[in-house]
């Protein structure tokens, strides 16, 4: 869905233009959009690390939050 998405709105681009997203349920700093657009001087695309907040975190099912945690989600 996401990469549809993203596709249906590249035509509307100005030159030079960027889509950036992110999940319903994140959080992102303060500083999010900015620091994105600072790296994209330097790469053309950039991919991030997800922290999970704790209290979610431990209410996921310990076959989710195990492989999670040993980063084997596969």
């Amino acid at each position: 869905m996401r990469r549809d998405l993203v596709a249906a709105c590249a035509p509307y681009l100005a030159p030079h233009g960027v889509v950036m997203t992110t999940d319903a349920d994140s959080r992102i700093f303060p500083d999010w959009v900015e620091a994105n657009l600072d790296e994209l001087n330097r790469a053309d695309l950039i991919c991030g690390t997800v922290l999970p907040d704790p209290a979610e975190f431990a209410r996921l099912p310990p076959v989710i939050a195990g492989r999670l945690r040993a980063n084997t989600w596969r």
